[in-house]
């Protein structure tokens, strides 16, 4: 299956934040499939934080990539465009639903959405286009028990990968104000917004 338009994942990520206690707004009036989406959120907490959001559909590595290899294709459409800051916290996000893609579609315990996080400043030299892997188990995690964790080797380090359902969307954004290397495994784990 294709994966899902910019536009479809962007409505969703602020239907899920329109769930939680905080207050979105949307900060400028970019074309809806053009990145990145800035928001402005004012958590119950009484902070305030923009986010310049970047996000994909998560899939399947490819047929000649272990069944476990899952990813995100970071493509832009002018080449040499990167990741940039426009004023808030640079979010390098995943979007997953488990009756997509894959050789785990439509497994019967799978069924559900998850939102993956990579450490931006690893991937900050994307260039035209580039790939970002989560092993499978660590999506399977994030379905099952809420939040799945991944320490990988990228080309930059070692970097963190945190998968979440999408109701933990909310609470990582808000340990992320500070950056995607503020968040405590243990704090994201116990925190629903």
């Amino acid at each position: 299956m294709p994966g899902r338009r910019k536009k479809w994942i962007g409505q969703r990520i602020l239907e899920v934040l329109g769930s939680s206690p905080h207050r979105v707004t949307r900060i400028g009036e970019r074309k809806a499939d053009r990145l990145p989406l800035t928001l402005e959120i004012s958590f119950s907490t009484g902070q305030r934080r923009s986010f310049d959001l970047y996000f994909w559909t998560i899939s399947h590595g490819g047929a000649s990539r272990s069944a476990e290899e899952f990813r995100i294709q970071v493509k832009f459409p002018q080449d040499g465009q990167q990741l940039r800051r426009t004023g808030g916290t640079v979010l390098l996000l995943g979007y997953y639903n488990s009756a997509d893609s894959g050789p785990h579609a439509g497994v019967p315990w799978s069924n559900g959405e998850a939102f993956v996080a990579w450490d931006p400043l690893m991937h900050l030299r994307v260039g035209k286009s580039a790939s970002c892997q989560v092993n499978y188990p660590v999506l399977k995690a994030a379905l099952l028990m809420g939040v799945g964790v991944q320490r990988r080797r990228c080309s930059m380090g070692i970097e963190t990968v945190f998968a979440m359902r999408s109701e933990r969307l909310p609470a990582y954004m808000r340990l992320a104000r500070a950056g995607h290397n503020a968040v405590a495994v243990e704090e994201l784990r116990n925190s629903l917004e």
